[in-house]
């Protein structure tokens, strides 16, 4: 997993930068997510806590979309 992450970030960096392209970047960003939370099921689904899991699983929704407010109020003003 950790060479898919790096893998994703690399490409992100050397081909959306360069071409400043931001559909192909939000939409990088949007599935390298989808990625991070599928591999969270995988592995923590049957060892985890359920309470525990979906405790986890909505905050790190909430931060993702904190994060989004504030770069969505920024890029308003």
């Amino acid at each position: 997993m950790g060479h898919c992450i790096y893998f994703a970030a690399d490409w992100r960096t050397r081909v959306c930068d360069k071409t400043k392209d931001e559909t192909l970047r939000d939409i990088v960003i949007i599935f390298f997510l989808l990625n991070i939370y599928t591999r969270y099921f995988e592995y923590f689904w049957d060892h985890t806590n359920k309470g525990l899991f979906f405790a986890l699983l909505a905050l790190s929704f909430w931060l993702i979309g904190k994060k989004a407010e504030q770069l969505r109020k920024r890029l308003s003003e």
